[in-house]
């Protein structure tokens, strides 16, 4: 009958240590320094109590190695009962599921150390957390360990582990950031350094338990030293990414800040480590680990204020916002310099008295249990809208351009001028550049750019290079007589219409295009033409040979008698002369 009873018991047991397989929420270890070598040790476990069916370790075990891994002893500490914590979510307007509830074991018991060489490990180990993780492997076969070291007082005398202040929220809202205080304190003032880290693995479901409990079960009674395997992850998910998330799940190393906005639904296990130095030298370092379970959160209120894309466009800025279900709006533009710096309407605009940083805040639905808060900062810079006036064309055959930066900018930035292929120099770095010299007429894109405070704008104009014209005439005859007309016939190219300057070798000279001179004398002449385009270019011409003028001829009769009675005996023969 009594050995009936014990296997029923050895069965029970054994049943819910299995049971236990489901239940590990997350935990931490951590020790004081109560003087004379004597520490208070502190244990905190987390359970599922919605779907874990086993009760708490009683006693829970913490074995002690020293710093080679040998067993110095266990410390069995009594089950001092659990709360269950505030089902808490990181948005107060919206009420969190209730098929997930999270309870709260604090297991303390004090030890006495005495120093040696290395200090000391304190080790809890368990099985298991729940099957439902989406970032790990077989997650339901995945247990926990929870580390602290006690140093050797040469290193750090008398010192006291930290610990973390607050439990993360239990759910986290889809698509809704995440900014939680995961600041740990230390009783010594160290220094503390924060970072996402690889949670420990610990016991499996064939031996969930140590200690007399597992003892019974037929497995190991105490639990291996360190070091330990880190929890399997399952990829893409990592220590560093821990869950889905957009940005990724952060912890400011500083400030223990952990932000990051979860855009899956699901159940993900994450590690947080908060290192102590003292002196610049690390002494120890406590390794947490908990379930956040990312839940779909309808119809919950976002305050939203858009991120800055425009960068230098003056003190008046129009605001604008993206939040979500919000019906209710209070605007603070961050301006030191007055109290009114405050509007209610949607999409207000705000004027600042000068250049800075502003923090600019917006909350929706304010007074309300669904308000929510959303802040960017905003970098305020004087207009910058750079711009010159082009200088005027100028003929290619004697160009010479200068440039003058003009518009809105404040100068303590670099400037840039891009003049083209065609103009020497092609480039120029000061505000007003000379002698810009183009070798083509043409019209040419001239950029001005002006960088500063971060930003940079462009302004490009056209600058025309007149062509020059080409001058040419012709004669109407080449030989002329004095007292008769000689017709010039002008015969200019390029850049049309011209103004004509004839000057006609003789002092004679006309602005007609093709004007008819008449020389009095005969002898020679060297004509010219001068041409100016409406643009004011010129061009002269004069003919490769003069213009030779002759005598005019003079009709006469020369009455000389010729012995013509041959033919004509009674006709006295006439000699024409011209």
């Amino acid at each position: 009958m009594k050995l009936k009873r014990f296997l029923i018991l050895f069965f029970l047991m054994i049943l819910s240590l299995k049971n236990f397989a489901t239940h590990i929420v997350g935990g931490e270890i951590y020790y004081d320094n109560l003087g004379g070598n004597n520490y208070r040790i502190t244990l905190k476990v987390y359970r599922d109590c919605f779907t874990g069916l086993a009760p708490y370790d009683n006693p829970a075990c913490v074995f002690i190695f020293n710093s080679a891994g040998s067993f110095i002893d266990s410390l069995e500490m009594p089950f001092p009962g659990s709360v269950q914590l505030p089902v808490t979510i990181n948005n107060p307007c919206f009420t969190p599921p209730t098929n997930i509830c999270v309870e709260e074991a604090i297991y303390q018991a004090t030890v006495h150390l005495p120093n040696i060489p290395g200090g000391y490990n304190l080790t809890y180990q368990r099985c298991c957390r729940n099957g439902t993780i989406l970032n790990l492997v077989l997650p339901g076969n995945v247990g926990s360990t929870y580390m602290a070291h006690i140093p050797d007082n040469t290193i750090a005398p008398g010192n006291s582990s930290p610990r973390f202040t607050n439990f993360p929220p239990i759910f986290l809202c889809s698509g809704v950031p995440l900014y939680f205080d995961h600041s740990a304190t230390d009783p010594d003032g160290d220094s503390l350094y924060y970072e996402l880290c690889d949670p420990y693995t610990g016991l499996d479901p064939s031996c969930p338990q140590l200690g007399a409990a597992g003892v019974a079960a037929g497995c190991a009674g105490i639990g291996s030293p360190p070091p330990y395997a880190f929890v399997p992850w399952l990829a893409p998910y990592n220590a560093t990414y821990p869950m889905s998330s957009s940005p990724a799940i952060a912890i400011n190393p500083v400030t223990g800040l952990m932000t990051g906005t979860p855009n899956m639904i699901g159940q993900w296990v994450v590690g947080v480590c908060v290192s102590e130095y003292r002196g610049g030298v690390l002494i120890d370092f406590n390794k947490r680990d908990f379930q956040f379970n990312v839940v779909n959160c309808p119809g919950l209120p976002v305050a939203s204020i858009p991120l800055q894309t425009t960068f230098c466009f003056g003190y008046n800025v129009n605001f604008t916002q993206s939040s979500i279900n919000a019906f209710t709006y209070h605007w603070d533009f961050g301006d030191p310099t007055t109290t009114l710096d405050t509007s209610n309407v949607i999409a207000p605009t705000w004027t600042y008295s000068d250049s800075g940083t502003y923090v600019v805040t917006l909350i929706i639905n304010p007074g309300t249990m669904c308000a929510d808060t959303n802040s960017n900062t905003f970098y305020i810079y004087p207009l910058l809208d750079p711009n010159f006036s082009p200088p005027p064309g100028e003929c290619i055959y004697e160009n010479s351009y200068s440039f003058i930066g003009a518009g809105d900018y404040m100068g303590n930035g670099t400037f840039a001028w891009n003049f083209g292929s065609h103009a020497t120099p092609t480039t120029s770095n000061i505000v007003n550049p000379t002698n810009i010299v183009y070798d083509s007429a043409g019209i040419y894109p001239v950029t001005f750019t002006v960088s500063e405070n971060g930003c940079t704008e462009s302004y490009t104009a056209n600058v025309e290079v007149y062509p020059k014209p080409v001058a040419a005439y012709t004669l109407g005859s080449a030989i002329s007589c004095n007292l008769q007309p000689v017709q010039f016939l002008d015969g200019s190219t390029v850049g049309g219409p011209f103004s004509y300057n004839w000057s006609f070798g003789d002092g004679g000279t006309s602005t007609e295009q093709n004007p008819d001179h008449m020389y009095p004398s005969i002898g020679t002449y060297s004509s010219s033409l001068i041409i100016t385009s409406a643009h004011g270019c010129k061009d002269t011409f004069s003919l490769p040979s003069p213009v030779a003028v002759f005598p005019s001829p003079i009709a006469g009769v020369d009455a000389t008698p010729r012995d013509t009675s041959i033919f004509y005996p009674d006709v006295t023969a006439f000699d024409l002369r011209l």
